[in-house]
């Protein structure tokens, strides 16, 4: 199982638990079974055409390695890494 934490936005969304745990050998997979779970987070995290939204990126594994929504659709993931979902930061 990977382990997706969610930045405390979104505990208004899912919850007090931002630490959520999915099946999937990529991101879109991981990102779709976590929305079977909480329905809600479908809205959130993918675009009407199912893409990931652009309002999302990730944090992938101990290296931190910063994934944006386009490179997010074809990122394998092993069952063991952390993903952290973060919300970037636009404006002057």
């Amino acid at each position: 199982m990977v382990k997706v934490i969610f930045p405390p936005q979104f505990s208004r969304i899912i919850g007090a638990e931002l630490t959520l745990e999915a099946e999937g050998n990529t991101l879109p997979e991981i990102l779709s079974n976590l929305s079977d779970q909480q329905p809600v987070l479908r809205e959130h995290l993918f675009l009407k055409s199912g893409k990931i939204s652009p309002f999302v990126a990730f944090l992938i594994g101990s290296e931190k390695r910063l994934i944006n929504s386009s490179s997010a659709a074809t990122m394998n993931i092993n069952s063991n890494e952390i993903v952290e979902l973060i919300l970037p930061m636009a404006g002057g």
